[in-house]
């Protein structure tokens, strides 16, 4: 009896031990998973859509936030600039970044020229920005603004113009009869 009790004890601790190695090796793996896993966010490359100043281009990098990113990409950013998301950011795969640097631009509405600092990069993001009128039309055909240039808008108007007896009525946004 004696003998037979000492062999089903020393089963008991083989066990014992067998399952405390069987669980210790999960455990093990488990936390080398982990570390691969957390290593892998923190190093592996990410695709992320940057748009600087209203230029758009896909980007490989193994930045891990917005502000990496941008000093990698060498991009300085001043108090007035807009960055979006935040500077803080973590970077995900398929994000979009979105700076807009500040800058003056020559403004002209209805003939009246005003220099405004924005991060517009479109007529309609300057139309935000800057709370102009929604019915003030641009006179160029592109709507994204030309660093170099003024942006015009205007006021449509509807005139009457009477030549020899003839009357024509149209829009439009000139200034002048001429």
């Amino acid at each position: 009896v004696h003998h037979t009790r000492g062999k089903r004890r020393a089963a008991r601790l083989a066990q014992r031990r067998r399952h405390g190695i069987r669980a210790g090796l999960i455990g093990t793996t488990v936390v080398a998973l982990l570390f691969a896993m957390v290593a892998l966010v923190l190093t592996g490359e990410r695709n992320v859509q940057f748009d600087l100043d209203g230029t758009p281009v896909s980007v490989r990098t193994r930045s891990v936030t917005v502000e990496e990113l941008l000093r990698v990409r060498g991009v300085a950013i001043g108090t007035e600039d807009e960055v979006r998301p935040g500077l803080g950011a973590s970077l995900a795969d398929g994000m979009q970044v979105i700076v807009r640097r500040a800058r003056d631009i020559i403004l002209d509405v209805d003939g009246v020229l005003t220099t405004v600092r924005t991060t517009a990069a479109t007529i309609p993001e300057l139309r935000a920005q800057q709370r102009l009128a929604p019915e003030l039309v641009p006179t160029a055909e592109s709507l994204t603004i030309d660093p170099g240039g003024p942006v015009v808008l205007r006021t449509p108007r509807a005139v009457t113009l009477s030549v020899d007896g003839s009357t024509v009525t149209s829009d439009t946004t000139a200034l002048t009869v001429q």
